[in-house]
C-alpha cells in the first residue's frame, strides 16, 4: 500500500513519480526529486504563497461566520472547506524543471539574503 497515493507528473520524464509531500515542500532552494529519472523540479513561489494566503483568508472568514452565527458548526464547516481547498489546490499545482546548479545557487542566495536581513535588523 502506497502512503503517498497522489503523485505529481515530473516535468522531465512525464511520469507520475514525484510525491505529494515533496511537492508541498518544494521551492527553488529545495526542489522535489523525481523517483524515476532523478531530475529536480519545484512549485513557483507565487503559487505556493497563493495557496497559503487563500487558506488563511478562508480560515479567517470561517471564524467570522462562526462568531456571527454563534455556531461552532459553522466554524467546523469552514475549516473543512479550507482543508478541502488546500488538498484540491496542491493536487493541481504545476511543477517547473530546475537544474542542480540553479537550485544550489538559489539556496546560497537564500541564505545570504537571510543573513543580510538579520544583520540589518540587529545593527540598525
Amino acid at each position: 500500500m502506497n502512503i503517498n497515493m497522489h503523485q505529481h507528473k515530473c516535468p522531465h520524464c512525464h511520469q507520475a513519480t514525484v510525491s505529494n509531500l515533496a511537492v508541498r515542500w518544494s521551492s527553488r532552494e529545495i526542489p522535489a526529486k523525481c523517483r524515476d529519472c532523478g531530475q529536480l523540479s519545484h512549485v513557483i513561489a507565487s503559487t505556493s504563497s497563493g495557496i497559503w494566503v487563500l487558506g488563511v483568508v478562508l480560515l479567517v472568514a470561517a471564524g467570522i461566520v462562526a462568531v456571527i452565527a454563534q455556531s461552532p458548526w459553522a466554524g467546523l464547516l469552514g475549516l473543512s472547506g479550507v482543508v478541502a481547498h488546500n488538498v484540491w489546490a496542491w493536487r493541481r499545482v504545476e511543477l517547473w524543471p530546475i537544474d542542480r546548479n540553479s537550485a544550489k545557487t538559489a539556496a546560497q542566495v537564500g541564505w545570504l539574503a537571510t543573513v543580510a536581513g538579520w544583520l540589518a535588523v540587529l545593527f540598525h
